[in-house]
């Protein structure tokens, strides 16, 4: 190769572009294959799947994947990218068991748009924090909290929720917000 010249596969030197793209077009294939197994079951079986929500899932699972891919970015360390798999894969969970069956009675229950304010506060936090693990660590300890508040207020209300499944959500924030303390921990300051 001639020095200079620009590489065939549209890459830097360092081979960036071709990662990224490949990334992202590994991301859409994960989704859309994870999607085929309710698109067969709607051929196959009797199931309320109907062309939107397929939509809806995979903007889900796109989303999902390429927040991912953006945190990813942000950082080599590997208690970062665990932190960020971790927050990303229970953001898409809690949104899913929302969107599918609800969490406090039924999905057409208004109750579950407080979860909506949980993922608030973690996606503002993170965005305040600048998606470095200094600022993600608050944030997602400050989404266990908003978690753990829901977990108690549906108690004490009487509403009709899995109360372990919010305190599995809780966990889930304290996880990932461990991970990316480590992560602080070990960045340059």
């Amino acid at each position: 190769m001639v020095e200079g010249a620009p590489d065939p596969g549209g890459a830097g030197p360092d081979g960036a572009v071709v990662a990224r793209d490949s990334v992202i077009v590994g991301i859409a294939i994960a989704a859309v294959g994870i999607l085929v197994m309710p698109l067969v079951a709607v051929q196959c079986a009797e199931t309320t799947w109907g062309p939107i929500d397929v939509i809806v899932a995979l903007g889900l699972l796109l989303g999902s994947g390429l927040a991912y891919a953006f945190l990813r970015r942000k950082s080599a360390d590997l208690a970062y990218r665990c932190g960020a798999g971790i927050a990303v894969a229970g953001m898409l969970f809690l949104v899913w068991v929302n969107l599918v069956v609800g969490v406090i009675g039924d999905d057409r229950n208004p109750a579950n748009l407080v979860y909506a304010g949980v993922l608030t506060v973690g996606l503002c936090g993170a965005v305040l924090g600048r998606f470095r693990p200094r600022g993600m660590a608050p944030a997602l300890f400050a989404t266990a909290l908003a978690q753990a508040l829901v977990a108690v207020i549906v108690q004490v209300r009487g509403l009709d929720s899995p109360i372990l499944l919010n305190w599995v959500f809780v966990a889930v924030w304290v996880g990932s917000a461990l991970l990316f303390q480590h992560a602080a921990a070990t960045e340059p300051a």
